[in-house]
């Protein structure tokens, strides 16, 4: 189910946002809250981004199929965070550490907020 979603998703327009980043989305039925799972890959994925850059970093992020406002408010605070932190650096630099990656993660949230 949630595959198909993503495989649709995906089909209307890549998720790839540039700078070796991906924000795969949809939504879904059967879950009641945002989830969401951080990727990585060291030599990169091809991926239909619009600077042509290999994705390394892949936010997956799943949402109840009847709620748009955390889905929309889930991606603002994911792209917003990747805008204007280091945040894609600091989850690269520490990418075996997922202790890590979840403090940097909360950190671009706190600055964000």
């Amino acid at each position: 189910m949630a595959c198909n979603a993503l495989q649709v998703r995906e089909a209307r327009l890549s998720t790839a946002i540039g700078n070796g980043i991906a924000i795969p989305h949809a939504k879904i039925t059967g879950i009641n809250e945002v989830l969401g799972v951080v990727g990585i890959s060291r030599t990169g994925i091809t991926y239909k981004a619009s600077d042509d850059k290999p994705v390394q970093l892949i936010f997956l992020l799943l949402s109840p199929a009847d709620t748009s406002d955390k889905h929309l408010h889930a991606l603002k605070l994911l792209a917003t965070a990747l805008e204007k932190t280091t945040l894609r650096d600091d989850i690269l630099a520490g990418s075996s550490d997922t202790a890590l990656i979840w403090r940097c993660l909360q950190a671009a949230d706190d600055a964000i907020r």
